[in-house]
């Protein structure tokens, strides 16, 4: 229902915890995360063969940063994922370095750690095949998942 203050007295109000007293329709700004839906972030990317974040990384990192700081009850596992190149124990502790940088990135961005966890998986889980340089980029991820 429209009152005084209502800055869209002919739209209804989206209540979701982002400027709800304004009266307007609004959308939260950055990433939403649902538990059912983790994110991959696209141009999150690290040093060939190394845990060191490139720093155009940073762009989408600190999106992330800013949509954790809106949204303070959301807690995330930060996924790493490497594609099948090298051996299996190499992978596995790529992706728990990658993971833990990009946990740690957060943390210095003022995200309260205990909110973060990280996680390694390899090579597991592709999400194409890595017959194809494109293909085995694609595999070499970071990916979001809301645990509550």
């Amino acid at each position: 229902f429209a009152d005084a203050v209502d800055g869209c007295p002919n739209n209804p109000e989206i209540f979701n915890g982002f400027e709800d007293e304004d009266g307007c329709p609004d959308e939260k700004p950055g990433f939403v995360f649902e538990k059912e839906h983790p994110r991959v972030l696209a141009n999150v990317y690290f040093q060939f063969g190394r845990d060191s974040l490139d720093p155009n990384s940073e762009i989408i990192l600190k999106r992330v940063a800013e949509s954790l700081t809106l949204d303070t009850l959301v807690t995330l596992e930060v996924r790493g994922y490497t594609d099948i190149t090298g051996t299996l124990t190499l992978n596995m502790h790529l992706s728990q370095q990658h993971a833990e940088s990009v946990r740690n990135y957060l943390v210095q961005q003022g995200i309260d750690p205990n909110r973060l966890t990280a996680k390694g998986f390899g090579l597991l889980d592709p999400i194409a095949s890595n017959q194809t340089l494109e293909r085995r980029a694609k595999n070499r991820r970071i990916e979001l998942h809301r645990i509550n």
